[in-house]
């Protein structure tokens, strides 16, 4: 069992106890609350958990065709780039990475090089 299925049982497993202890007819408020914070806390983890699983895998091209403009980490060069999406001619629709290290503008192809790009960096890497 992985983080998100164990969240989703431990959700269900609350929400079960709360109608439980809502159809008791002198159920302490006290206790309706705890259970009601419980519920948001598990969603709020969960919902931590499912951004950074989204984090983690590479964007698809079809992604990064709905970045125009937007940063992204290139994890094949170690950069920060902005997304550029060409409008017209032979390049249409297609995403470039485009960034500026030591002086020097880089627009690569991101198809073409294969490049691997993610919402942010991994875990522990230093941003350029």
């Amino acid at each position: 069992m992985n983080t998100t299925e164990f969240l989703e049982r431990e959700i269900r497993r609350a929400e079960i106890s709360l109608r439980h202890a809502q159809r008791k007819p002198h159920t302490p408020k006290e206790e309706l609350r705890g259970l009601r914070d419980k519920i948001a806390c598990l969603e709020e983890a969960l919902t931590a958990v499912q951004r950074r699983c989204l984090a983690e895998k590479p964007l698809t091209l079809e992604e990064l065709r709905g970045m125009d403009g937007e940063p992204v980490w290139v994890e094949d060069v170690r950069h920060w780039a902005l997304i550029d999406i060409e409008k017209g001619g032979q390049w249409d629709g297609v995403p470039f990475a485009i960034w500026a290290e030591n002086g020097m503008k880089f627009t690569y192809n991101i198809k073409n090089r294969g490049l691997h790009c993610y919402r942010r960096p991994p875990e522990g890497e230093e941003d350029k």
